[in-house]
């Protein structure tokens, strides 16, 4: 495992030791988990990350008014990921 050393706000260091006690894990733990969850290892986990997200479109209320007009600006969106 490589340690560095990272920057963090006072709000931002307080929220994740709220969020260790309470999971009864580490910070560093969270971090991981996180950077994992947001950088998939590879492309297949990418590409089930995408469906999963893709498999709740319309399920939810955005608040968007213009999805019928941007959706594929959405959906490219998505394929940043």
């Amino acid at each position: 495992m490589r340690r560095i050393p990272i920057g963090l706000t006072d709000p931002q260091h307080e929220r994740l030791r709220r969020e260790a006690r309470r999971r009864r894990t580490s910070i560093g733990a969270l971090i991981r988990d996180a950077v994992d969850r947001t950088y998939p290892a590879d492309a297949e986990a990418r590409r089930e990350a995408r469906e999963e997200a893709r498999e709740v479109f319309g399920r939810f209320h955005s608040g968007a008014h213009d999805i019928s007009e941007r959706h594929d600006e959405y959906l490219a969106e998505l394929d940043r990921w």
